[in-house]
């Protein structure tokens, strides 16, 4: 189902694709100035691809511009925390992986995969103001694992969420525990959805 426009979608398309294509750069031989300069370019042609959903908003100038200016704050945060890491990285991270599986019948496209095989770690990026680790990301990161598992037959080592408007960044580590709790969740979402099918 399409998900009806908001300027929160639209900001958070354009942050992710900006980070997505900047993480896909070789980025160790550029400056820093030059690397957060294309960032934010990166950024601003993400948003203006979407000018047909904007106007469809109907939002004043003023408002848009505001919401614009948090997300290249959000960036350019990002980038400041992750300096070192862009210049000097022997390796490019996987971006927007998307990864379907047939066994448990769910699709996730995951942010960013830094590191292979037992060093994997999942990144997801975040453009809400506050960094809990609620139920529904809970839910997501282990699903995600589990898929990364279905895809490259193992499990990786963490999954991070990386919160862009507060600029932290928290992890933890995958395990069987949460592994089961994921594969629990998918069997009790099919077998509620069997049930419905069977009382319609």
């Amino acid at each position: 189902m399409r998900e009806k426009p908001s300027i929160y979608l639209v900001r958070g398309k354009a942050v992710h694709e900006a980070l997505a294509k900047l993480n896909d750069m070789d980025t160790r031989d550029l400056g820093d100035n030059v690397l957060k300069a294309r960032l934010l370019a990166l950024y601003d042609q993400a948003w203006d691809k979407q000018q047909t959903e904007i106007q469809k908003l109907q939002m004043n100038d003023s408002t848009l511009r505001g919401f614009h200016r948090e997300g290249a704050v959000m960036l350019a945060n990002w980038f400041d925390r992750n300096q070192k890491e862009l210049l000097h990285r022997a390796r490019r991270p996987q971006n927007e992986v998307k990864i379907f599986s047939q066994k448990h019948k769910v699709m996730g496209i995951i942010d960013a995969i830094p590191g292979l095989g037992d060093e994997a770690m999942l990144v997801d990026y975040k453009t809400s103001r506050k960094d809990e680790i609620n139920k529904d990301i809970k839910v997501q990161m282990a699903i995600y694992a589990l898929l990364h598992r279905e895809k490259f037959g193992k499990a990786p080592k963490q999954v991070a969420i990386d919160f862009l408007a507060p600029g932290t960044f928290k992890r933890f580590k995958v395990n069987q525990k949460l592994l089961r709790f994921a594969e629990n969740l998918c069997r009790e979402m099919h077998q509620k959805i069997s049930a419905q099918d069977e009382s319609a």
